[in-house]
């Protein structure tokens, strides 16, 4: 009998796990799903406890991320590796901030403006960026209405979540060998460039890359039928 596989997911940066509900709702017919918020995981010794306590060896399990989430994920994965059968990334790049290439990355002076900006103004500085995140589309009221209420209080924590994009280069981290890794990226995204996301094709083997037409940084958010897709293609390869 077909043990129901866990799969773990860390968030990204700004969106606590209440904000997957949908797409954990349109995974459950495919396996359970646990959400992580990346501001608990920023400390390796942190990630590396709450992640093998999360995790399960009773059944199969896969790690996953979106974004800063993604980064984590990947940071830990030599950590974790005996752990998990197959990785599943979503709008992630191995290195965030990229100065000399805005194809690739970030400029590193928007993440220092928001680092400053969070402090002085911070529901200004996180609307702008759940706009940024949903382009093309406009944001849901009621959703960053319910997001900007939960950073309340945790300005510090979003703040060394923004220090860990932009000082973290993951280009060299050691990958572990075959381990199955399905990549997802919106072709609109004004956040993580879906050139960046490509990268981690390259790095990951074996994996797959896949580029949602019309979508933006929220992929997750808006489209939880195209994570159901990945998971699944995820599995195929891990047999």
């Amino acid at each position: 009998m077909k043990k129901f596989p866990l799969l773990v997911l860390i968030s990204g940066w700004g969106y606590p796990p209440f904000t997957w509900e949908k797409t954990t709702q349109q995974l459950s017919s495919l396996c359970e799903v646990r959400v992580l918020d990346p501001q608990d995981l920023l400390a390796r010794e942190a990630t590396q406890k709450m992640l093998l306590d999360t995790m399960e060896t009773t059944r199969p399990c896969y790690l996953g991320g979106w974004s800063l989430g993604g980064m984590i994920a990947i940071k830990s994965l030599p950590d974790l590796a005996a752990a998990v059968r197959g990785v599943l990334l979503i709008a992630t790049t191995p290195r965030f901030c990229v100065p000399a290439d805005p194809a690739q990355g970030v400029d590193p002076r928007a993440i220092t403006t928001m680092c400053h900006g969070l402090k002085r103004k911070p529901r200004e500085i996180l609307q702008s960026f759940y706009q940024q995140a949903a382009h093309p589309f406009c944001c849901d009221p009621e959703g960053t209405k319910a997001m900007l209420h939960a950073a309340k209080g945790r300005i510090g924590q979003l703040t060394e979540g923004l220090q860990f994009l932009l000082k973290t280069d993951l280009r060299h981290h050691p990958a572990p060998g075959n381990l199955p890794t399905a990549i997802i990226h919106g072709e609109k995204d004004q956040i993580v460039p879906h050139r960046a996301g490509g990268i981690l094709g390259e790095r990951q083997i074996p994996s797959c890359f896949e580029l949602v037409p019309g979508i933006g940084h929220d992929l997750p958010l808006r489209r939880p039928d195209i994570i159901g897709t990945s998971f699944r293609r995820l599995e195929e390869m891990c047999k």
